[in-house]
């Protein structure tokens, strides 16, 4: 099971608990807590957006925290037990939605502090015996992307092959975690609102990984900087579909991708600013 499974099941089994008051955080002399919002861009309560907190150069996984509106309080999130120490904040769709029950697949990930590049992600300072409050984070609202991948070698769908996407500015943080993968089916093709789980934001980068590579171990080959190829920009628009089919080689060559023009915009009143 995926990690945006595992946590797409902690969401749905907190939308029962949207009823109850928040609690308080519990601290005590060695440990803090951080606690705060998740919003849409235009303002509304955002439940089902899974926090994962990182050390501060965003090169280690200290924590994951349960989906906002969790706790009783929609888009309200907490996590205990914190070190003493300063961290950056990622924010991912876990089952975002505003309603308490319908997931929207749309809402993008996003460091807190509203950038997808490590370095300028604001940084968070947890204390022992405190509770560090965040201001409310807005969530972008991205497109979906699909396509099918082609085996060069076959003319057909290449199997299973795995394809990254990357937010604008997020080379380094994103391609060291799985967030950024998503693995295409037997007949090689894909969609972000499938297993990926996460909205695409405009200018977003795409790159399909050589046939030989298997799902399990992609994410190891990206970490180890063996891969790093020239990636190409996609056009998404909020709320909509852009198709990107792409080509690869059982050399692991990589082929052009060539991303095509997005569908019609969907509803979406405040697209997120940069």
């Amino acid at each position: 099971m995926s990690r945006f499974a595992v946590l797409m099941l902690s969401t749905v089994a907190s939308a029962a608990l949207i009823a109850a008051a928040s609690p308080a955080a519990a601290v005590d002399s060695t440990h803090g807590a951080i606690e705060g919002t998740t919003t849409s861009q235009g303002g509304a309560s955002l439940n089902g957006m899974c926090g994962i907190l990182y050390d501060k150069r965003g090169s280690e996984e200290i924590v994951q925290f349960a989906p906002t509106g969790t706790d009783g309080t929609f888009g309200h999130y907490i996590q205990d037990n914190i070190d003493p120490g300063t961290y950056k904040l990622l924010f991912v769709n876990c089952g975002a939605n505003t309603d308490g029950q319908n997931p929207d697949y749309h809402y993008t990930p996003i460091l807190y502090g509203s950038t997808w590049k490590i370095g300028s992600a604001t940084k968070i300072v947890v204390r022992a015996n405190a509770v560090t409050t965040l201001a409310p984070q807005p969530i972008p609202y991205g497109g979906v992307v699909q396509g099918v991948v082609t085996d060069t070698t076959t003319g057909q769908g290449a199997d299973t092959p795995v394809v990254a996407i990357v937010p604008p500015g997020g080379d380094t943080f994103f391609l060291s975690f799985s967030w950024t993968l998503l693995c295409a089916g037997s007949t090689g093709t894909y969609d972000t609102t499938s297993g990926f789980h996460q909205g695409v934001p405009d200018g977003s980068r795409i790159v399909f990984a050589p046939n030989n590579w298997g799902c399990e171990d992609s994410q190891g080959i990206f970490n180890a900087g063996k891969f790093f190829p020239s990636h190409k920009k996609l056009a998404v628009v909020d709320g909509g579909t852009t198709t990107a089919n792409g080509k690869i080689a059982e050399t692991g060559q990589e082929v052009a991708v060539k991303p095509q023009a997005p569908a019609d915009r969907a509803a979406n009143p405040m697209p997120m600013r940069r």
